[in-house]
């Protein structure tokens, strides 16, 4: 039993009709098909309800012009120059306007991975034999209604509503919506999850979630800080390529831009704009008066704390504004002079790092000896870089500076890694369960993984198989970056951001 709640949770709108019922209907005879399978007595009730759903909604997206898959399809032919992660796309079988299989064993294995526990394996072949008899029996039902099923103009209509796109709020409460409902962030989107749970709870049943949103946070802060989706890229990427058919509006989505909370200097008015200017530096601000009705009349001159967001031409502060008393005024300059002090001191620790160990950023040692003789010989006998206790003695240990000029200790990885300065390379080792390394975040840092992965350090990691183990390789490194990106989410592109403007 799907309920129609699952179905609406993927929809910008409360009130279904006879479409979604249709849609619902399709979803039921999936899940009803996978649980009679043999594939599905491995699968809990609670994931093959929800494989149902995600599929039925890639099926409405594409039947109905969405843009969700196309968006997906177009930013990684973007990025990777193929329009698929893992298959190469038969140009003769293969309509950008219609259901594909090869589409199909993308996204579940994108949703199988995103559900732990599913089957036994962590992580999971995109062509494991599972997958693919999955595959075969969902796309059975697809290409079976595929071409009755109604379009749902309604869905369609509701991004590429123009008036969304004037007024900044209508704007924030669209986005966030997009971020909630849209099927390909499945997993990615917890960070909302609580918003989600007091809309749900608080509001009185409207079509338009956007009138919700604008009624509980029309003022309050929405995010456009996270990176996510299978690419770990800001929601706007997303939006912008899913309206690429709306050349206007795509435009105004491309252009937004963020400032993440922080101090600025109230510098007065200008017509209708208030003037901030960075505590941290020179960037002056022309913000909208919108949210300066909550500046007391007499704060004439002061530090405010707030974040900022470009949105059609203008400077829009995304949340309340924070006047600072003088004393805290004061509180804070102190903090942005000692943050700066730190950056300098951190680039000092890279700077000596790199000198003692050949202008490398990496090294790698025997033990733990070996590393507090390294770190002597970079920083000195009273430095004061932080070493887990737990680390082995006889253990070989990488060790790492980024972008970030913070130091990496990392037990347990260097025979995973393939560098000329690495006497500790396994390659049996890296082919067993290097997948790790990419993968999974407590098993090597997400700046560390970023920097293995774009200079070729980890060239036989591959995928578990019971076939083809060169095959089963050349799905990892094809698509190294995109399952980075995919499995650790904002902290790897937040390496990547680091990476490309250091």
């Amino acid at each position: 039993m799907i309920p129609m709640r699952d179905w609406m949770a993927l929809h910008p709108y409360d009130k279904y009709d006879e479409i979604d019922l249709e849609y619902l209907n399709v979803a039921k005879v999936i899940a009803n098909k996978v649980a009679r399978s043999e594939v599905g007595e491995s699968m809990k009730h609670g994931f093959i309800k929800s494989v149902a759903v995600l599929s039925t909604a890639y099926l409405e997206d594409v039947v109905s012009g969405l843009g969700i898959w196309a968006a997906f399809r177009s930013l990684h032919k973007k990025k990777y120059g193929r329009l698929l992660p893992f298959f190469e796309v038969d140009k003769e079988n293969y309509s950008e306007d219609k259901i594909n299989k090869v589409d199909l064993q993308v996204l579940l294995w994108m949703g199988i991975m995103e559900e732990d526990g599913t089957f036994d394996d962590a992580i999971l072949n995109p062509e494991d034999e599972r997958v693919c008899v999955l595959t075969d029996l969902i796309y059975s039902v697809l290409e079976e209604v595929g071409e009755g099923v109604s379009k749902n103009s309604r869905a369609y209509q509701f991004y590429r509503t123009e008036s969304f796109y004037r007024d900044f709020d209508l704007f924030k409460a669209l986005y966030q919506v997009f971020i909630q409902t849209t099927y390909l962030f499945f997993g990615k989107a917890d960070l909302y999850a609580d918003f989600a749970q007091i809309i749900c709870k608080e509001s009185n049943p409207s079509d338009n979630k956007i009138e919700q949103i604008i009624h509980h946070m029309a003022k309050g802060v929405i995010s456009f800080r996270f990176p996510i989706g299978p690419f770990s890229e800001y929601a706007k990427v997303y939006l912008a390529e899913m309206i690429s058919d709306m050349p206007l509006l795509r435009k105004r989505v491309e252009e937004l831009d963020y400032r993440p909370t922080n101090y600025y200097k109230y510098c007065g008015k200008l017509t209708g704009s208030h003037i901030l200017k960075s505590l941290e530096g020179e960037d002056s601000f022309a913000v909208s008066k919108s949210l300066f009705s909550m500046i007391s009349p007499e704060f004439t001159n002061g530090i405010l704390c707030t974040d900022l967001v470009f949105f059609n031409n203008r400077w829009y502060s995304n949340s309340f504004m924070c006047e600072m008393e003088e004393d805290a005024a004061d509180n804070v300059m102190s903090k942005i002079k000692q943050k700066s002090a730190e950056s300098k001191e951190k680039i000092q620790l890279q700077e000596q790092f790199l000198k003692a160990n050949n202008n490398s950023p990496i090294a790698f040692v025997k033990d733990r000896v070996a590393l507090d003789v390294l770190l002597e010989k970079a920083f000195g006998k009273k430095h004061d870089i932080e070493i887990d206790e737990n680390i082995e003695s006889d253990v070989e240990i990488v060790v790492f500076v980024g972008a970030e000029n913070t130091i990496v200790v990392a037990p347990d990885l260097a025979v995973y890694i393939k560098h000329p300065d690495n006497p500790y390379y396994s390659k049996e080792d890296a082919e067993d369960s290097g997948i790790g390394v990419v993968f999974n975040y407590d098993d090597c840092d997400d700046e560390l993984c970023h920097y293995l992965v774009q200079n070729k350090l980890l060239p036989d990691v591959m995928f578990d198989t019971t076939g083809d183990s060169e095959r089963a390789k050349t799905l990892v490194q094809q698509n190294m970056d995109f399952i980075a990106c995919f499995s650790r989410g904002d902290g790897y592109y937040t390496a990547t951001y680091k990476s490309a403007n250091s």
